[in-house]
């Protein structure tokens, strides 16, 4: 067997010289690189991946699968080892290259018997088709086809013709397998689950061309996409799989050591994080393999005719180019699919790592809501950072071999364009160290604005009804200015960064064309030029980068940091017998098993300072009341119970078997569901059981006046509901669950005095349902009255020590404190027990017929898929026409300046390779260098517009209008909307706004016309190019027309599914010790896993469309290059222009893909400003059914209120029937005038209407629409009052005391308008008691944080802040009326005019000696003033001028409370009666 050679055919070439196979490779180089090589090294990856087969079981079904396809493959894999056995035979008689031969085959043989292996489980044990054998089969057909041409070219007798046919019938076969090894299996694979994603049956193939996202595109193209039309999760994508990860993670010990968390994630992620090193690889080879090619294209053109040019040369070429430009945005698809599985397993671990450490941390540590900022921004800024993490090795292996190659082609010359590399490099590496210090700062502000904007939110009713609507407006906004300025700061540095990053693109080829241009040919200054152009932007891409890893860095250490911190540790034990108690406290009347036991225990939320001291007690089954002054320690010990103080001592020790404790804190924790799923919670319902605790808690009546009954949604913090049926759910619930052990902390207080001893006696009576279950008890009060029905009493004193304890007939004796309180005995309680128990026993619930769901309408379903164009305006009328007009004119002129250098440079290399030059060397050089200094220059003034300008005023503007409809919405809002939806608003999409958004606007106005520009270049090469911009422009019209049907629903979708992850966050870190008390801590983990999977769907999915549309344009991208290199080898073009063009279309690609995807991230991301937009104008203002006009400075004057035929509903759309009493009415047909300085209680069960008459006076709540109904205060329309000015004028105590954000000021709390002296604060807070507490905490000038108050002390406060306002507005008008003495006033006999006042059971947390304080100070201070007060403690009212008496929403009875009192059958006489006071 004999073959042709060629001179050099036994060396390894690559290429052949003086022969006659022109354009061919050696044949010693075929056989060893493109047969022996990669066969070796696929039988090396063949082992392991069987024997890790061989431990797996089959997955693989289905009868005609098994049938056909495996054996066709078994007996292909034989006739092709059979064929490598017989060149094995034949190669042994060849003459020349007989070791190579049979080598070459024998190894061959090994290969394809280990093909057979691997293909046999592959088939059956895996879900894909296998990737080893897909990548393996159409390289050896690729190679296979080069050495079948060479074989063909050398072939010359019998023998080796034989050989030439048995190696193109193996090729045959090879290739088709690789259409066989290509077929998925997703009909036939073995799954307990019925819905799997094509993605974990596609091949490389599918994954490569995104074949597999098909459907869902045409799917997003045809319909308005649902959840439910997203694939599922990749099983190990899905966060049940990945919180494994962060369980270790979590349980891992940092030791403070910095990026620790980092190293960690990296360590248990590391297959997911070295996967993309091979895809990363192949995109470097395909990137050097351009300016190569360039190369080669051009000498070829350089070349005279006469001397070649020959055909297969051209042919060639242009094979070469198709395997470039079609691989290159196939190996980026790819690279993108594994790099993106990776950040989205990093952001689940991050996520579920953040909740573990939320729902284990101290009770005390959720209250800056960190961990909502960190699951967030932080985590979103990790993957932002991560998202080039391969890049940083990557390119410093390109700019080297890119340099080397330069040196190449142009000598010592490279070096300038090295020094600028260096130079900027260093530059670079000196701003970057003021990044971390810089985004921490911000973070921390981002954070710190957030967590107070989700307080303000979450108790946004009490705020307005204190009149702090504006000034808690006016500090988020001030936060948000300080936010914005340090994060210009650390924009500035990115800014910096980004020039640094353009430098080398723009200034290396300047410097580097100066010395080497004189002696450089064509070829040889363009392929420098695409050399640079690639070392430039790629560097560039690296120091852009750089900021935001290093960002990204800060953020990791950030929640290291919250992961450090110390865990909630229960330092309660089960109850021993053999442990020494010896120390007994006061012994129990009745012996039975003691449930809980405390020695010596001290309790407080600070290291070193206890609240609650040396307490030691036993607690029996029954119901042990705790009761005692204001800051005694009462919600302190409840909360050491369930073992949630950081800081305690001595003993809790608890019966076996009480790991599940019902509790109710004293602010109800309730979920936004509706109020049967907040009762029923986690347990399995239970119909008979419910409906026993809706009689015990007297929900049953509640239910019967709500149009939806228990099917009505209680809104964020129970919004919907007033604050006595919030608790009565939180006991309702508590009673559901059956706990042998019950903790109440003060769940009376909110509830009227009728319905409080209702669900007293039924719920903790002797007769009521926890003591007929022979539950253990604790009840946390204030109300006394109660404590002859407990059967032990604790008394805490002021110190937070025991003062006394025991049973009520021996406290009554022997106590101090219970013994002055005068409660009747246990008989006339037992009395009236009986009396309330036999009450109120309405059956059933109501049943409801649920509404249809409103349906979307067709305009909105058609913004859902097209946009809406009004948003573009909506968020470019932000930016204003100036700065928009400017980011225009400098986007021209970077366009013009990045390409016309290239053009510029063809002319200067013409010019010079001419023996007479037309110019000298310096007119080229200074109008080139005036060029690259300009583009540099635009290009920063370009970046700084829109990442500093842009940033700042959209960002302001967007969440100022946002804050200022938050702050004006009507309170429905905050009950039909989820909390977890307008928190996004203020952290998602501002961070969108801030961030993406910019960026975005920017590359798309830049890009669009650098493209431009460089079509323009490309079009130079040839007029025939010029043809085929139409189609490619129509085709990328097209394209970006279907692609963006599908990406803005996803991007829609994934701003909609982060909301229920957002809520999620909230409830926790509220509701943390409720949630732990009950045990329902798995079952919170397990709901967040899967609203984290609901999450990622949508987003992940996006990502991969958004990979889709970089290979479409990826391969209209090569279709022009292909064009261009067969029109410049089968035609005459030039070699400049054609340079030039190639220069441009290395990055034309890119260019093309990074405005269309820009554009999409402008058009999804806009989704953002969609969102704030539709808010700010979907949401009515208080103001918007009614006027705004603002009443005469000295409104109300006299607090003279008539009401006039009222109704009122807390929803829009109702409206009274004929006769005015529509069902979902909360007021109906109120009549009732209050007469200037009169003081008027009013009283009325929960549920009544009380709170809802307060919140009409106060502009909170809007008459439904009526002729004759009106409200007016001292004669002034109510309907036509700017609402936040009434809210100011009049003074109002809410019943939930609240504070402007934390780290206000003491001063800035008591007084807003800063209109208050000094003198006047100090005597208003000794007033109230709470002078001393301020003097210790900082003055008035010290940082006021709520949590350091007490529940009674945060009343207090609130009382002295009223007084304050009482206070200036005395002062206001004497001054007015010039009476003002030169010395003191005495505030309390000084007039200063009437107002009024309103009080909303303000004193519903505070003891009865607390109360009767409040209410002298009040008789004081506003005695002149008129007073409506909403109050459950009846005794209080007796003191007042007239009770008006409230019933399902009508004034059912007023009048003198003496005389109603002795009124036989009078409702305020039942009231009376029904608690015996």
């Amino acid at each position: 067997m004999r073959f042709h050679s060629c001179e050099n055919d036994n060396s390894f070439g690559p290429v052949v010289q003086h022969c006659s196979r022109h354009f061919d490779f050696t044949v010693k180089f075929q056989i060893i690189i493109l047969n022996i090589l990669p066969s070796a090294l696929f039988i090396v990856l063949a082992i392991p991946r069987l024997l890790h087969l061989a431990r797996k079981s089959p997955i693989v079904s289905g009868s005609w699968f098994q049938a056909l396809k495996l054996p066709f493959a078994k007996a292909l894999f034989v006739i092709l080892a059979s064929l490598q056995v017989a060149s094995i035979i034949i190669g042994a008689t060849a003459v020349q290259y007989r070791p190579l031969i049979v080598a070459s085959a024998a190894v061959s043989l090994v290969a394809s018997l280990s093909m057979g292996m691997l293909s046999f489980l592959e088939h059956a044990r895996d879900t894909r088709p296998s990737f080893l054998l897909n990548i393996y089969l159409p390289l050896m057909s690729l190679f296979g086809i080069a050495r079948i041409r060479t074989l063909f070219l050398s072939s010359l007798d019998h023998g080796s013709m034989v050989f030439t046919a048995i190696s193109t019938a193996a090729l045959s076969v090879n290739m088709v397998l690789v259409l066989l090894e290509s077929i998925q299996k997703g009909l036939w694979i073995m799954s307990p689950s019925q819905k799997k994603s094509p993605e974990e049956t596609s091949g490389i193939y599918s994954l490569a061309t995104c074949a597999w996202l098909a459907k869902l595109l045409l799917t997003g193209y045809r319909i308005i996409l649902q959840p439910q039309h997203l694939y599922p999760l990749e099983q190990s994508m899905n966060a049940e799989s990945l919180e494994k990860i962060a369980v270790r993670i979590a349980a891992s010990e940092f030791c403070g050591r910095p990026h620790k968390l980092l190293r960690s994630v990296l360590w248990e992620l590391r297959i997911p994080f070295l996967l993309p090193v091979i895809t990363r690889a192949a995109q470097l080879g395909f990137d050097l393999a351009q300016p190569l090619f360039i190369q080669s294209l051009l000498n070829h053109l350089s070349q005279p005719v006469v001397a070649g040019r020959s055909a297969s040369s051209g042919y060639g070429l242009i094979g070469a180019a198709v395997l470039i430009y079609v691989g290159a945005p196939m190996a980026a698809v790819l690279q993108s699919y594994f790099h993106q599985r990776f950040l989205f397993k990093l952001r689940s671990v991050l996520v579920c790592a953040i909740f573990q450490k939320t729902s284990t941390t101290n009770a005390t540590a959720g209250d800056d809501k960190r961990s909502l900022t960190l699951m967030s921004t932080d985590v979103q800024r990790i993957v932002l950072g991560f998202t080039s993490i391969h890049d940083l090795w990557a390119i410093p292996i390109q700019l080297g071999v890119t340099y080397y190659l330069l040196f190449r082609q142009i000598g010592p010359s490279f070096t300038a364009s090295v020094v600028v590399t260096l130079l900027c490099i260093l530059a670079s590496s000196s701003v970057m160290r003021f990044v971390t210090r810089l985004q921490k700062r911000w973070m921390e502000h981002v954070q710190m604005r957030i967590s107070k904007t989700v307080n303000a939110i979450a108790n946004m009713k009490s705020i307005k009804f204190s009149g702090l609507g504006d000034a808690t407006q006016k500090e988020i906004h001030n936060m948000r200015i300080k936010e914005i300025s340090i994060g210009n700061q650390f924009r500035g540095v990115l800014l910096a960064n980004i020039a640094l990053g353009f430098t080398p693109g723009q200034l290396a080829p300047m410097f580097t064309f100066v010395t080497a241009m004189r002696h450089l040919s064509v070829s040889a200054i363009f392929t420098s030029m695409s050399l640079m152009a690639l070392a430039g932007g790629k560097l560039n891409i690296l120091i852009q980068k750089a900021p935001y890893l290093e960002a990204s860095l800060a953020c990791f250490q950030r929640i290291q940091e919250f992961l450090e911190q110390q865990d909630w540790r229960d330092f309660r034990e089960r109850l021993d017998p053999a442990v020494d108690l010896s120390r007994k406290p006061e012994p129990r009347s009745n012996a039975c098993n003691t449930t809980i036991k405390i020695r010596d225990g001290s309790f407080g939320w600070e290291e070193g300072t206890y609240i609650v001291k040396n307490v030691s007690t036993d607690i029996e089954p029954g119901l042990t009341i705790v009761t005692g002054p204001v800051a005694s320690g009462k919600s302190t010990l409840c909360k050491a119970l369930l073992g949630e103080t950081p800081t305690h001592q001595g003993q809790v020790s608890l019966s076996i078997g009480h790991s599940k404790i019902a509790f109710c804190d004293q602010t109800a924790f309730l979920v936004n569901a509706t109020i049967k799923e907040n009762i029923t919670g986690e347990g399995a319902d239970d119909e008979g059981r419910y409906q026993e605790v809706l009689q015990a808690t007297m929900l049953h009546i509640d239910l019967l006046l709500l149009p939806l009954g228990d099917k009505t949604l209680v809104g964020s913090n129970g919004a919907a509901l007033s604050g006595g049926q919030k608790q009565r759910i939180a006991i309702a619930r508590a009673l559901y669950e059956c706990c042998p052990l019950n903790i109440f902390d003060d769940v009376l207080s909110g509830l009227d005095k009728d319905t409080e001893q209702q669900v007293f006696s039924r719920c903790f009576g002797p007769n009521g349902l926890l003591q007929r279950r022979d539950a253990t008890i604790v009840l946390c009060t204030h109300a006394v009255r109660h404590l002859p029905s407990a059967s032990h009493i604790i008394v805490l004193s002021p110190e937070g020590t025991i003062a006394e304890q025991g049973t009520f007939p021996h406290l009554r004796r022997n106590g101090i404190y219970v013994q002055g309180l005068g409660v009747a005995g246990q008989d006339s309680v037992n009395a009236l027990l009986d009396n309330g128990t036999s009450r109120g026993t309405t059956s059933g619930v109501i049943k409801p017929t649920q509404p249809s769901a409103t349906t979307t309408t067709d305009a909105k379903e058609k913004t859902r898929t097209t946009g809406d164009r009004k948003v573009f305006v909506h968020y470019f009328r932000s930016i204003g026409i100036p700065c928009l007009s400017l980011l225009v004119f400098l986007g021209v002129l970077c366009g013009f300046l990045w390409d016309f250098p290239n053009v510029w440079l063809k002319f200067w290399s013409e010019d010079s390779t001419l023996t007479v030059p037309s110019h000298g060397l310096p007119y080229w050089l200074e109008i080139y260098s005036a060029l690259a200094i300009l583009s540099l220059i635009a290009i920063t003034a370009e970046v700084s517009i829109g990442m500093l300008a842009v940033a700042k005023v959209t960002g302001l503007k967007l969440h100022s209008d946002a804050l200022r409809t938050v702050m004006t919405a009507p309170l429905r809002l905050f009950s039909t909307t989820d909390m977890g939806a307008i928190t996004s608003l203020f952290s998602q999409d501002m961070s969108l706004v801030d961030e993406e958004l910019p960026v975005a606007l920017l590359e798309v106005v830049i890009m669009s016309w650098i493209v431009i520009g460089a079509a323009a270049v490309t079009a130079a090469v040839s007029s025939y190019v010029l043809i085929a911009y139409p189609f490619i422009f129509a085709s990328i019209y097209f394209i970006q027309r279907f692609y963006l049907r599908t990406s803005r629903q996803l991007r829609l979708l994934d701003l909609e599914a982060k909301s229920p992850l957002y809520t999620h966050f909230l409830d926790t870190m509220t509701g943390i010790s409720t949630i732990r008390a009950f045990g329902w801590s798995k079952k919170y983990t397990s709901l967040n896993l899967t609203l984290l999977n609901a999450s990622i769907k949508p987003d992940f999915q996006l990502r991969m469309i958004q990979s889709w549309l970089s290979f479409i344009l990826g391969m209209l991208v090569a279709v022009l290059a292909i064009a261009v290199i067969i029109l410049a080898t089968q035609l005459k073009a030039d070699a400049g222009f054609t340079g030039a063009g190639m220069v441009s279309i290395i990055n034309f690609g890119g260019y093309l893909s990074s405005i269309v995807v820009n554009y999409t991230l402008l058009e999804t991301s806009i989704g953002a400003v969609n969102r704030l937009k539709t808010f700010s104008e979907a949401t009515p203002t208080e103001d918007s059914a009614s006027g705004d006009r603002a009443p005469p400075p000295s409104w109300p004057s006299s607090g003279h209120v008539v009401m006039r035929g009222v109704s009122a509903s807390y929803d829009n759309h109702s409206e009274p029937s004929r006769n005015g009493m529509h069902s979902k009415m909360t007021l109906k047909d109120v009549n009732l005038e209050i007469m200037p300085g009169e003081k008027v209680a009013i009283c009325g069960r929960t549920g009544s209407g009380k709170s809802s008459l307060l919140l009409l006076l106060l502009r909170l709540l809007n008459p439904a629409p009526g002729a004759d109904q009106s409200v007016s205060i001292d004669g002034e329309c109510m309907t036509s009052i700017d609402g936040n000015v009434a809210r100011q004028r009049i003074i109002a105590l809410p019943q939930e005391a609240v504070f402007l954000p934390d780290g206000t000021s003491f001063r800035m709390n008591l007084d807003p308008d800063g209109s208050a002296s000094d003198e006047v604060f100090q005597e208003s807070l000794e007033a109230v008691g709470l002078w001393t507490f301020v003097t210790e905490h900082g003055g008035l000038s010290g940082e006021l944080t709520a949590d350091e108050f007490s529940h009674g002390q945060k009343q207090l406060f609130v009382l002295g802040r009223a007084v304050v306002r009482r206070r200036v507005r005395a002062l206001a008008r004497l001054a007015d009326m010039r009476e003002r003495p030169s010395e003191g006033i005495d505030f309390a006999n000084c007039t200063g005019g009437g107002g009024l006042l309103i009080l909303d059971e303000y004193s519903s947390n505070v003891d009865a000696e607390t109360d009767e304080r409040m209410h002298d100070i009040i008789g004081r201070e506003f005695k002149h003033y008129t007073v409506v007060m909403v109050s459950h403690r009846l005794e209080a009212t007796m003191a007042f001028d007239r009770i008006v008496v409230l019933d399902a929403g009508q004034v059912v009875e007023q009048g003198d409370p003496k005389t109603l009192l002795e009124k036989e059958g009078g409702r305020f006489r039942g009231l009376w009666a029904a608690v015996g006071s």
